[in-house]
Parts: C-alpha cells; structure tokens; sequence
C-alpha cells in the first residue's frame, strides 16, 4: 500500500517554493542492511531486491540461484528499494495536511543510516541556505533536535536507517 508523505504548513510552503527538495522516514520492515566490507551491504528483510531489479552502481552483495555470493556494483554509497511512499521511479505520493495531492514532483530515493546525513542535506531537509548554520556543526544540532521532536529521543540513539527522499518541483509547459 502507498504511503502518504504529510507535511506541515510550513514545510509544504517549503517544498512548493522550491526551498525544501528532501525528507527523511524511517524505514520499517527492514531492520538490519550488515555492512559486509566499506560500501557494500548485505540485505535482509521480507522483501529484498533481486539482482536484476538493482540500477546502475549501485553495491550490493548478492546471492545467485545456486546460493553462492556475487558482489554486484550498482550505487555508490546506498542502495536503492522499494519505497513506500513512491509510485515508480518518478513520482511521489506527497500531500497537503487535508490530504490533497501535491502533484509535479521528480522522485529519487535512497536508503541510509539517520545520523549520516550531510550539512548539505540538513539544509535540503529544512528548506534553507548552507550558510544559514554559523558554526556548522549549529546544522547538526537542529537536525538532531527537529528528529527528536517528531519521532523522539530514543529512535534518534538507534540511529535507524531512513529512506531519503529528494524531490524536485517541475513545473507544468
């Protein structure tokens, strides 16, 4: 079943200026993705990914038929799923706080521990400028304390992996 992404006033006021271009949920169902060697990861779950269905650079080891492992390039640094809150590889099904469709959104999502975001990425998170944050690491204490306010103290110390979810608004010719 597709999941809604909901976002509050402002932060719908953010993505459809353009100023907000990524999100963060948690991903349930998968609990353990084992770093097998830097960069490559062993999946498990109820539903892993085929080797077929992986896109280009992506790393991942697999298992053929025959129950041998293969290492199969595909992604640097994340490896993509299936998402949720996605319809195919370039839509999204994003919403308004009364449920209307937020439509003429480009998708791409990826998956990856919480706590390994980037100062970049924290300002595509919250929909502002990279020099906004003086120091820096100030970037890292807002992110750590707009987690905490939505999913709590305890899910930010598991450190849980999330589907990062970039999107970008296209307007209509």
């Amino acid at each position: 079943m597709l999941k809604p992404l909901k976002f509050n006033d402002e932060m719908l006021k953010a993505v459809l200026d353009g100023r907000k271009t990524q999100t963060r949920r948690p991903v349930e169902g998968f609990s353990v993705f084992e770093l097998v060697e830097p960069g490559f990861w062993r999946i498990h779950g109820p539903n892993p990914r085929s080797i077929d269905e992986l896109d280009d650079g992506d790393q991942v080891i697999g298992t053929t038929p025959e129950g041998a492992e293969i290492k199969v390039i595909v992604k640097e640094k994340y490896l993509d799923l299936h998402c949720p809150y996605t319809k195919g590889e370039h839509s999204i099904n994003a919403r308004d706080k009364y449920g209307v469709p937020i439509v003429g959104l480009f998708v791409r999502v990826r998956v990856e521990r919480l706590q390994s975001i980037t100062l970049g990425d924290i300002c595509k998170e919250i929909g502002c400028g990279l020099y906004d944050f003086r120091p820096a690491t100030y970037g890292f204490q807002v992110w750590e304390e707009l987690w905490k306010s939505i999913y709590g103290e305890e899910n930010w110390e598991a450190n849980p992996w999330v589907w990062v979810i970039n999107f970008e608004r296209m307007e209509a010719k």
